[in-house]
């Protein structure tokens, strides 16, 4: 069990699952020395980690299965623009897709050691997730649109307009759409766009805006962080219907990652 946090200094810092510091070791920057980590992402096998960088990169860096072995580069991945989030293949493991910030959506190909561009849209990419199949892909985007894109043909289509910037996104059980941002409302929408559930959180004068979220690997709970606590969506599978618990955390604030299992 190993938890990676990646921190303002550009160094990726390694913890066991007792919350032990084991190792650390820094990034490397891709043309600039000035440059930030805008996310870091476990293959599957949490034998390698991915690191999306601002100077137009992503960076595999192969770390080994026990503690002390050698942490290198194994793939670089240059991108047209700054990478804004990330998602491994749910079934190729050689894959990861990608959005940026000229509206892009790319796929990672780490055999070949190439970015290829799966399709493109006029406002920068915010989110990104995938179905649980892995047949589908959808981006959430700076002008509110959700796009779905299907791997197999290729075909794009707009999904649905939420009602912010959908800097949450996440498909979940029974190919449930969730999406939040700064307004207040988490809402879910089904495969083909329509709402069928929305949770108004307008009234809590402590909400700021839902700015991470993560899902777990079964589709059946949904976690978004917020400024002072996260919000836990779970499916009710006999009610067919998602429902949700706060757990509030002081000085928790924004921009934490976690997993849920």
């Amino acid at each position: 069990m190993r938890l990676a946090v990646a921190c303002a200094d550009r160094k990726i810092y390694l913890f066991d699952e007792q919350g032990n510091n084991k190792e650390h070791f820094s990034t490397k920057a891709a043309g600039t020395k000035v440059y930030e980590i805008v996310q870091i992402l476990f293959n599957p096998e949490s034998t390698k980690l991915a690191i999306a960088q601002s100077d137009n990169i992503i960076f595999v860096y192969k770390l080994g299965s026990n503690w002390g072995d050698k942490k290198s580069i194994c793939n670089k991945l240059e991108q047209s623009a700054k990478p804004t989030c990330m998602i491994w293949s749910k079934t190729k493991t050689h894959e990861i897709y990608n959005g940026l910030t000229d509206g892009k959506i790319k796929v990672g190909l780490l055999g070949k050691n190439t970015s290829n561009t799966l399709y493109t849209y006029q406002s920068p990419c915010v989110s990104i997730s995938s179905s649980l199949d892995g047949k589908f892909i959808i981006s959430g985007h700076e002008d509110s649109v959700i796009l779905k894109y299907n791997t197999e043909n290729s075909n794009v289509q707009k999904l649905c307009i939420h009602t912010s910037i959908p800097n949450c996104l996440a498909w979940g059980a029974a190919s449930n759409i969730l999406a939040a941002g700064n307004d207040y409302k988490v809402v879910i929408y089904n495969d083909v766009g329509k709402k069928i559930q929305n949770f108004d959180y307008s009234n809590d004068d402590n909400l700021k805006e839902f700015g991470c979220c993560k899902i777990s690997d079964s589709g059946d709970a949904i976690a978004l962080g917020n400024f002072n606590a996260f919000y836990v969506y779970l499916y009710n599978e006999r009610k067919q219907v998602w429902e949700s618990c706060a757990k509030k955390i002081e000085n928790y604030y924004l921009k934490i990652s976690y997993s849920i299992d």
